[in-house]
């Protein structure tokens, strides 16, 4: 997942991939102009995939009303500077420690925020039990700037969770160009509200 947020205008896009067997592989990018504008563009390789499943290329205009549970959809964005939770979670921290110029790691206590978190699902979380609440991590900041650049979380298996590492990155601050509203979009169709709501 990648995506580039303006906070001050409360814009956002951001872009999810994913390999599909025996079809190839599917895009979707979600824009949001102003918090009120809403756009989605579907691609997938082999672009013919696409056409015979009826998917319009290029930009398409979305009604909010039609997605459901709009307010845990990427389509939700009202101008957070930090949509992903990274200054959440580091703040669940009491072991913090400096490892290196920028460097440091730490614990989580992920089952402190899993109800409120805009990422962390609140009942796979429960299902980890105690180990949800000494949960590895490692940041990074750009000492040039001062400004978070990576955090690392090594997540424990148990429960519904399978073990695994999830790596956020941020760049760009201040020198990313913003979103903006694309030209000439066309409406969205039932089969792209399907697989929005999917």
């Amino acid at each position: 997942m990648s995506g580039v947020i303006d906070a001050p205008h409360k814009s956002m896009s951001s872009t999810v991939s994913d390999k599909i067997p025996e079809i190839g592989s599917l895009s979707m990018t979600f824009l949001v102009i102003e918090a009120e504008k809403h756009y989605a563009k579907i691609g997938f390789k082999p672009a013919s995939v696409g056409k015979r499943l009826g998917v319009p290329a290029g930009w398409l205009t979305v009604d909010p009303a039609k997605i459901d549970d709009l307010g845990d959809s990427p389509y939700s964005y009202d101008g957070e500077t930090d949509p992903l939770g990274a200054r959440q979670l580091l703040g669940t921290s009491t072991d913090i420690e400096r490892t290196g110029d920028g460097a440091f790691t730490g614990t989580a206590d992920l089952s402190d925020i899993a109800a409120s978190h805009p990422v962390l699902d609140e009942e796979e979380i429960a299902s980890l039990g105690a180990k949800a609440k000494k949960v590895p991590f490692s940041a990074t900041v750009d000492t040039a700037t001062g400004k978070l650049a990576k955090v690392t979380v090594t997540m424990p298996s148990g429960g519904k969770v399978k073990g695994g590492t999830c790596t956020l990155a941020y760049s760009g601050y201040g020198s990313t160009e913003a979103p903006a509203a694309p030209t000439e979009p066309r409406k969205a169709n039932a089969t792209v509200y399907s697989m929005l709501n999917g």
